[in-house]
């Protein structure tokens, strides 16, 4: 940890008047805290993690900061403290570095950026649409950004025009940042990969983390090749416990493989490619597959970003009048006072242009909003069409 008139060591802090409490020294990877993880899947399961895998997650960002003015500079946390991304990465790490933390229990995006543009906020990590609602207030262009150095975004899919648009702005206002796309999950402590200003790749969430070993494998467990899509496995020092109650999921969450290695399987779609960068695919729960053929929203998602008159899409699992599986698409627009009749018609012309025949959408709906989540990730489940009575769910 690094010196600083501003910069007070826990340690030195506990040597006040205070109640004494016993030296923790062997059990440091024991259960010590309980997080929840995002719940876009269905119902949320409770992950048991240890101080060490919350410390090992602090290192990681460590490693991926760059210098700052040790006890003078700010880190804005705008996600919730509930959440493994928002305690460990923008809170505990803050803090460990020597950041002096400005909390927001409330995200407010004009509030946010006023606070860029009073303080010197070096750090902030974030999940998508928080960069979106910045970026669409207008005082997001202030003297503040220049100061911008270390800009993290992961919880949800953020598309690549996006992050072009958002870095352009940083380095128009004088920031060397970019906005970095990262990919993780609660069982490993929120983050997995990460690109940054060392490596980094359009398209891509980077690559591992410090300690974290990343593969994909089939269905049978067996590692498939660079460039072949598969489910995303991770293993390393931030890993979870395990789920609470024990046996809550079956093998506790945590998968050994044939050599006995354990991994976490993420049900995460993807691949790698040979420089080890790691592409995301979707949820494979999201997957919709329509005559036995895989449709990936995301794929849909990241096309449609093209649109300038789109605010948000989201592609889910549909049926149509027949009781046949399909694409269905929930927009959102940037002027709602366009006509919605023409606006369908434009985007389902760009889908047939620009996506394969399965990945079409044969319904559209255009939204005030989309439901979000607590932790405001998307939650596609409530904009899904039930099954018919009868049908299983997504075949």
């Amino acid at each position: 940890m690094p010196e600083g008139k501003n910069i007070h060591r826990f340690a030195d802090i506990m040597k006040g008047k205070y109640v004494s409490v016993p030296t923790v020294t062997e059990p440091y990877k024991e259960t010590m805290i309980y997080l929840h993880g995002g719940g876009t899947t269905g119902k949320s399961k409770t992950i048991r993690h240890s101080s060490y895998s919350l410390n090992y997650l602090a290192y990681s960002f460590f490693l991926l900061d760059k210098d700052h003015d040790y006890g003078n500079s700010y880190n804005l946390c705008v996600l919730p403290c509930f959440h493994a991304y928002g305690l460990g990465g923008a809170m505990h790490y803050a803090l460990c570095n020597a950041y002096s933390a400005i909390v927001m229990p409330k995200f407010d995006a004009y509030e946010a950026n006023e606070k860029i543009r009073k303080y010197n906020v070096q750090e902030i990590l974030g999940v998508p649409n928080m960069f979106k609602k910045m970026y669409e207030a207008d005082n997001f262009i202030n003297e503040g950004l220049k100061n911008l150095n270390f800009v993290s975004c992961g919880g949800d899919i953020v598309s690549e025009h996006f992050i072009e648009e958002f870095t352009k702005a940083l380095h128009d206002n004088g920031s060397n940042a970019a906005l970095c796309r990262g990919w993780g999950l609660t069982e490993m402590c929120a983050i997995g990969t990460t690109n940054s200003w060392i490596y980094t790749k359009p398209n891509s969430v980077g690559v591992p983390v410090e300690s974290v070993e990343v593969q994909i494998v089939d269905e049978d467990g067996n590692e498939l090749d660079y460039g072949v899509l598969g489910e995303i496995t991770l293993r390393g020092e931030m890993m979870m416990n395990g789920y609470l109650p024990d046996g809550y999921v079956k093998d506790d969450g945590i998968w050994t493989d044939k050599d006995g290695v354990k991994w976490i399987r993420t049900g995460d779609m993807g691949m790698l490619d040979e420089e080890g960068f790691l592409y995301f695919l979707g949820r494979k729960k999201r997957i919709i597959i329509i005559s036995g053929y895989n449709v990936y929203p995301h794929t849909i998602e990241q096309k449609l970003a093209r649109l300038d008159y789109l605010l948000e899409t989201c592609a889910v699992q549909g049926y149509d009048e027949n009781g046949k599986p399909c694409v269905k698409l929930c927009i959102v627009l940037k002027n709602p006072e366009e006509n919605h009749d023409e606006i369908k018609e434009k985007v389902l012309d760009f889908c047939k242009e620009n996506l394969d025949h399965f990945s079409v959408p044969r319904k559209i709906e255009i939204l005030d909003a989309l439901p979000r989540t607590k932790v405001d990730k998307i939650n596609f489940l409530a904009i899904s069409d039930a099954a018919p009575e009868g049908a299983p769910a997504n075949v």
